[in-house]
C-alpha cells in the first residue's frame, strides 16, 4: 500500500518525450494484450512448476495454493520481464504483438538513433512497478500521454516501429510501378 501511495503521489520527472526514430507510442490495447500474454505464460509455467493438480481450472486460483502461487508469480514476473526488457526491449508478449520497450530521450539529442533497450536497471524498475503495484496502471487512464506510471519513472516508452512501406506511400509512392 505504501508503494502504491508513493508511486501515485510522486510525480516522475516531467520533460518532453522524444521517441526513437521511426517509432510511435504503441496503442493501449496492444500494450494490454502483450501484458496479458506475458501474465498468462507466467501463470501457466508457475502452475506447472508448482506440481499441484488443478492449476488449469479457474476455481483452483481462489484456493490458498492458488493465491500463494499468484503472490509468488508477480515478483518473479517482475524479474523475468525486467531482465528481458532491459536486455532486448521485448518480452514474449511484446514480440508476438510487434512492440518493444525503448529508452526515451528527455532532452533533444540525436533524433536519428534507432530504438535501444532501456538497460537492466530501468527494465527492473519498470516491471517492479508494473507487476507488483498493478493498480498504479490505472493512473495511465488519467495521464494525457496515456503512458503507464512505470514507464514515466523508468524513462521508457512502449513503442511500435513504423512501417517503412507506409512512409514511402506518404512520400509519393515508390518507383516500382
Amino acid at each position: 500500500v505504501t508503494g502504491m501511495v508513493i508511486v501515485t503521489v510522486l510525480r516522475p520527472p516531467t520533460a518532453p518525450v522524444v521517441l526513437p526514430k521511426n517509432t510511435s507510442l504503441a496503442p493501449p490495447l496492444r500494450r494490454l494484450f502483450a501484458g496479458m500474454i506475458d501474465f498468462g505464460l507466467g501463470l501457466a509455467v508457475a502452475g506447472m512448476l508448482a506440481g499441484r493438480g488443478g492449476w488449469s481450472e479457474l476455481g483452483w486460483w481462489i484456493t490458498p495454493d492458488g493465491q500463494w502461487l499468484m503472490l509468488t508469480v508477480l515478483p518473479c514476473m517482475s524479474v523475468i520481464c525486467g531482465l528481458s526488457e532491459g536486455l532486448s526491449g521485448r518480452t514474449l508478449g511484446k514480440l508476438a504483438l510487434g512492440i518493444r520497450v525503448s529508452s526515451i530521450r528527455v532532452q533533444l539529442g540525436n533524433l536519428d538513433s534507432p530504438p535501444e533497450p532501456p538497460g537492466v536497471a530501468r527494465g527492473l524498475l519498470r516491471n517492479i512497478i508494473k507487476w507488483c503495484l498493478p493498480p498504479v496502471g490505472l493512473i495511465a487512464l488519467l495521464d494525457p500521454e496515456g503512458r503507464h506510471r512505470a514507464d514515466q519513472f523508468a524513462m521508457t516508452a512502449v513503442v511500435l516501429p513504423d512501417d517503412p512501406d507506409d512512409e514511402e506511400a506518404e512520400q509519393g509512392g515508390s518507383d516500382d510501378l
